[in-house]
C-alpha cells in the first residue's frame, strides 16, 4: 500500500529559458533605460515635492516638516551609499521595501497610479515615481502583452532588486539631463499639432519612450558626454526622433 500522497501529480519543471528574440531584447533594453529615468525622476522630485507639503505638515505638529525632511535626506543617502552586496542580501532574504508604486490600465486604456509606503517622504517618492512611470512608460508596451515564455525571459533579464539599486545610482543624473533636454523650447515647440502645438513635458516624455532602443542609447551617450558639439547634435537627433515617434503614434 503506497504512502499518502503517492498518487499526487508531480509539479512540472519549467523548461530552460531560451534566448530572447531581437524584438524582446530591444524592449528589455528600453525598459531598463526608462526604469533608470523613472527612478531618477522620482528621487530628483522627492525633496521638491516634500517642500510643497511643508505648510500642511507644520499645521500637524511643530517641527514635523524638519523631521520628515531628515528622513527624506537619510533615504537619499541610503540609495547612494548602501553597499551593493547589502542590497543583494536584502533582496535574497525577502526584506520588504519601504514603499512601492504601480501604474495599471483599465479596459478603456486609462492609467491609474497607486502608491504606498511606510514613511511619508518615501510615499512622496513613490507617488513621483508613479507619475514618471505613467509618462515614460506610456509608449514602451506592457509586460502583459508578452507571451508566458517572453514574460519569464523579461523577468530574468530585468534582475529584480539588485538591478533596481543601479537605477537608484545612475537614474538621478540621467533623468536630470533628459528632462532638461525635453523641456527645451526647440523640443516642446516641435511636437504636437494644431492647438496642442507646443506640447507639455509629459507628452514629450511619452514620445521619448517610443524611440527605438539603439537611438535612445546614442542620444543619451551624446547628451551626457563632455563634447559640446555632440550635445548640440544630440538635441537635433532628439528632435527628429520625437517627431518620428509622433508620426508612428498617429498611424
Amino acid at each position: 500500500m503506497g504512502e499518502l500522497g503517492d498518487n499526487e501529480p508531480e509539479e512540472e519543471e519549467e523548461a530552460p529559458l531560451g534566448e530572447p528574440d531581437d524584438m524582446l531584447k530591444e524592449f528589455i533594453a528600453r525598459r531598463k533605460t526608462h526604469n533608470a529615468l523613472i527612478q531618477g525622476t522620482a528621487l530628483n522630485h522627492m525633496t521638491k515635492a516634500l517642500a510643497l507639503a511643508e505648510g500642511v505638515l507644520a499645521e500637524q505638529a511643530p517641527g514635523l516638516y524638519n523631521k520628515q525632511k531628515a528622513l527624506s535626506d537619510a533615504s537619499m543617502l541610503f540609495h547612494y551609499f548602501e553597499p551593493i552586496e547589502r542590497v543583494k542580501e536584502m533582496a535574497q532574504m525577502g526584506i520588504p521595501r519601504q514603499g512601492q508604486s504601480e501604474v495599471t490600465w483599465d479596459e478603456e486604456g486609462n492609467q491609474q497610479a497607486r502608491a504606498n509606503a511606510t514613511l511619508f517622504p518615501i510615499l512622496v517618492q513613490e507617488i513621483s515615481k508613479a507619475v514618471a512611470e505613467a509618462n515614460y512608460a506610456h509608449g514602451l508596451g506592457r509586460e502583459g502583452e508578452l507571451t508566458p515564455e517572453q514574460q519569464r525571459q523579461f523577468k530574468e533579464a530585468m534582475g529584480g532588486e539588485l538591478q533596481e539599486a543601479f537605477y537608484f545610482m545612475m537614474g538621478p543624473a540621467l533623468a536630470s539631463q533628459v528632462n532638461k533636454a525635453l523641456a527645451q523650447p526647440e523640443i516642446l515647440d516641435a511636437v504636437g499639432e494644431g492647438e496642442s502645438k507646443g506640447a507639455d513635458l509629459a507628452y514629450a516624455r511619452a514620445l521619448f519612450s517610443m524611440i527605438p532602443g539603439n537611438d535612445v542609447h546614442q542620444i543619451l551617450a551624446d547628451l551626457t558626454g563632455y563634447s559640446p558639439v555632440a550635445k548640440r547634435n544630440a538635441m537635433g537627433e532628439l528632435r527628429k526622433a520625437l517627431l518620428d515617434a509622433e508620426t508612428r503614434s498617429q498611424m
